[in-house]
């Protein structure tokens, strides 16, 4: 009879276990778990190890093929961030879905809505990318409403949504990283572009607005 109790004691625990994890912890952990048999079939189709390193850590954020020497020449060549995901990445696949689909209608935009979440399903649903995500799909709804579009709110809407969803991702890093560089570049922006450049004696760069030349077209006639 003891050990009867006992063992419904485990049971009772476990079922208890089981009912803590949210519905968002269990599509997080499949989204992983699909990430994750992604890399595995790409690894089969015998890729040599430094191309498939970086090719899957731009695509999917899977950094455990990278070698030490491999990040090392990254940093030094100051383009590490392009191996980890971001909204950068999210942009540049919209802008090729909205290049692809020129014609925006309904339709259109839900396709490309839809090709934009399956990507940041397959890719373990990282912090930066549901942020860039959230975002995009708030402004396609504010411009096929024409409702004003006020960046920050947009951002501001963004942050409450995912927290209602988990709370939890409050503390994490990620998430608090992507939020605050996006805002402070929503805030700045206009402040910076604004502000006079230096010039060296070396090298000229900035803006000569009284004269129309842009710093592309400075930088050429040097």
């Amino acid at each position: 009879g003891s050990v009867r109790y006992s063992f419904s004691i485990i049971g009772n625990h476990e079922e208890e276990e089981e009912e803590k994890v949210t519905l968002w912890e269990k599509g997080k952990q499949f989204s992983i778990e699909t990430k994750e048999a992604i890399i595995l079939k790409l690894k089969e189709t015998g890729m040599k190890e430094e191309p498939f390193a970086v090719a899957s850590a731009m695509t999917f954020g899977y950094k455990e093929e990278l070698t030490k020497e491999l990040r090392n020449d990254y940093s030094l060549s100051g383009a590490s961030h392009i191996l980890a995901l971001s909204g950068m990445h999210l942009s540049i696949v919209f802008l090729m879905l909205t290049v692809l689909f020129r014609w925006r209608s309904l339709v259109t935009s839900v396709i490309i809505l839809s090709i934009i979440w399956t990507y940041v399903f397959i890719t373990g649903m990282p912090p930066s990318l549901l942020r860039a995500a959230t975002m995009l799909t708030i402004w396609e709804i504010l411009r096929k409403t024409r409702r004003f579009q006020n960046p920050l709110n947009v951002l501001g809407v963004t942050m409450l949504l995912l927290l209602t969803i988990e709370p939890g991702m409050l503390w994490n890093i990620s998430f608090q990283l992507s939020f605050l560089a996006v805002a402070s570049i929503l805030i700045y922006a206009k402040e910076i572009e604004g502000m006079p450049w230096r010039h060296d004696d070396d090298l000229e760069f900035g803006i000569i607005r009284k004269h129309g030349i842009s710093i592309a077209e400075k930088s050429l006639s040097i």
